[in-house]
């Protein structure tokens, strides 16, 4: 679950820089819920993807 949740983020960091659909945030919270948290944090770090948006930033403390 951690290496899908990975490629989506991959999938929408590539969707950001392209100004293409993104992957919608909740979307996110429900497949680090279902057990892709570690994919999640990667591909947060690795990609410098939503790292600067407080929304996230609050799930992740209040989660971990």
């Amino acid at each position: 679950m951690s290496l899908c949740t990975f490629v989506v983020c991959a999938h929408d960091k590539t969707a950001a820089r392209n100004k293409s659909t993104r992957v919608p945030e909740v979307f996110f919270y429900v497949l680090a819920a279902f057990g892709g948290a570690a994919g999640l944090l990667l591909g947060m770090y690795l990609f410098r993807h939503k790292t600067k948006k407080a929304k996230f930033q609050f799930f992740w403390r209040v989660c971990l």
